[in-house]
């Protein structure tokens, strides 16, 4: 999109900036600045003409010396390849109405959006007008636009280069238009908060997470064992920003979002709490407001603490959004990551917090892992066929996860070692597996990983495949902590090579084993 440069200069010195109508610059400018010299220079792409911008108004040097000679800017025009046309402007334009600047102001504040986004919005509002409106807030400094990719194809808002699917679906000429919640004022509130019970582990990272909240720092990550994590963890956290006027965002994926809404209810039955679905839905009315990540709204600025649970991220193939997330963020928000995976986000700098499993032994089985060169397909070792006996003596259950294409090869497997074939089920649910008196579950769906069940021993045969990342292995892992008399079960890795992943699963469980063992809540 093709904007104008412009040359404003006062009594309080020289502006250089980019419109999409000068002459709304000029009737504003005038009146706020006492510009008496208003010049439009030439057009040009909104990229250029940004580029340009930064440029001069980035270095004093040159805007002394462009003060007294227009040269200086003759020769960044020619630079970008732009022919300087002068136009002295002295005309009074009719700005926008007021009622019309606040609505159009009110769907923006908080958020980013694209310009397209807007117009789409705002279809039945008269383009020229619309525009004048964007361009009256951008030149009172109410919004910015900015293009969604540079040059060279790095994205404004992810903070990376272009994606080859843009999970925003932004356009390679798109504009963002976004700006701070800047009204959103806190003040102190006498809401009456309940006390609630947790037990000896969660009390301990709640009164991590308060003591962060209370800290002068503003990222932090919540390393959390699987199936350890819940809301209530953070209720004295939520309760310190609400009670000071604060607002909280909490994003999750979305077969989470409803129960989350639920619990939040319940712990906060006197604040407003909303899940929001749509980009132009108004959220500034609310104290807590949910997002999901399939569908994230582009929040700028608007929240004094952002909860990003990234736990369920692995079985709904979300991709990464900490970045845009924590622009959701005012300039002195906590930011709080939950996830198994401490290591994926060291792009921030973020104190580590640790949640150690929660159930049983409050262990997680580290994973056995052995080594096997797989010619042609994946196959059961002695050690597993071994382990698949014991399961069947001791009374529990064995999981393996195999590639779909193999479960048939297991499965006779399995039989020809002279294991019953009425032992084994690879074809119902796995619910139904677990009702049965079958032993042997053959499986692709490593789903069934995030829920909790007992007596269960897992076997994973060619781990080193691109499905089993580390999130993926500690999950799998995790399947097994439950045993009798709180015993831990057994985990078998079977690879032709330790992979990045299956080393990394396997740290991260040592790590969070030994802050159980360190903080006294193991006992022999």
């Amino acid at each position: 999109m093709e904007v104008y440069i412009y040359k404003a200069k006062g009594k309080g010195g020289v502006i250089y900036d980019f419109s999409f109508n000068p002459y709304v610059d000029y009737e504003i400018l005038k009146r706020t600045r006492n510009i008496e010299n208003f010049t439009i220079l030439g057009k040009t792409d909104i990229k250029k003409a940004k580029s340009i911008v930064q440029s001069v108004n980035s270095n004093v040097f040159i805007k002394r010396l462009i003060k007294n000679d227009d040269s200086i800017i003759n020769r960044v025009f020619k630079k970008h390849g732009i022919k300087m046309k002068l136009k002295r402007v002295f005309e009074d334009y009719v700005l926008p109405l007021k009622n019309d600047i606040e609505l159009v102001e009110g769907k923006i504040i908080g958020k980013v959006f694209t310009l397209s986004e807007i117009f789409d919005f705002f279809k039945d509002m008269d383009f020229s007008y619309l525009l004048d409106i964007l361009q009256l807030l951008y030149c009172e400094r109410r919004i910015q636009i900015t293009p969604v990719f540079d040059d060279k194809n790095y994205c404004y808002f992810c903070k990376k280069y272009s994606c080859k699917e843009c999970q925003f679906d932004f356009n390679q000429d798109d504009l963002l238009i976004y700006a701070a919640d800047n009204y959103n004022f806190s003040f102190k509130r006498g809401y009456n908060y309940k006390k609630i019970k947790l037990d000896k582990i969660k009390e301990d990272v709640a009164r991590d997470i308060f003591n962060f909240i209370k800290s002068k720092k503003n990222n932090a990550i919540l390393f959390c064992a699987p199936h350890s994590f819940s809301i209530d963890i953070l209720y004295s956290s939520m309760m310190e920003i609400l009670k000071n006027g604060g607002k909280i965002l909490y994003i999750t994926s979305f077969h989470d979002v409803y129960k989350s809404l639920e619990v939040l209810k319940d712990l906060f039955p006197e604040n407003k709490i909303c899940v929001i679905n749509d980009k132009f839905e108004d959220f500034r009315d609310y104290d807590i407001v949910i997002s999901y990540k399939s569908r994230f709204i582009r929040f700028y600025k608007s929240f004094d603490f952002v909860i990003l649970n990234d736990l369920y991220k692995v079985f709904n193939k979300e991709k990464p959004i900490n970045i845009v997330a924590k622009k959701a963020c005012k300039d002195k928000a906590k930011f709080l990551i939950v996830t198994v995976n401490p290591e994926g986000y060291k792009d921030l700098n973020c104190d580590l917090m640790y949640l150690p499993y929660v159930y049983g032994s409050y262990l997680i089985p580290e994973p056995r892992v052995e080594v096997e060169r797989i010619v042609e397909e994946p196959f059961l070792t002695s050690l597993a066929l071994d382990m698949i006996r014991w399961s069947i003596q001791d009374g529990a259950k064995t999981v393996i996860f195999v590639d779909k294409a193999y479960i048939r090869s297991i499965k006779n497997q399995i039989i020809k070692n002279g294991i019953k074939r009425n032992y084994i089920e690879d074809s119902s649910d796995f619910l139904t597996f677990l009702k049965s008196d079958k032993s042997i579950y053959i499986t692709d769906n490593f789903k069934i990983s995030q829920n909790i069940f007992e007596n269960i021993n897992v076997i994973v045969l060619n781990a080193n495949s691109d499905v089993y990342n580390e999130e993926v292995l500690i999950y799998i892992s995790a399947f097994s902590a439950l045993h009798k008399d709180k015993k831990l079960g057994e985990v078998l890795f079977i690879s032709s090579y330790e992979t990045e992943g299956i080393s990394l699963a396997r740290k991260l469980i040592r790590n969070l084993n030994k802050v159980a063992w360190e903080r006294g809540y193991v006992r022999l």
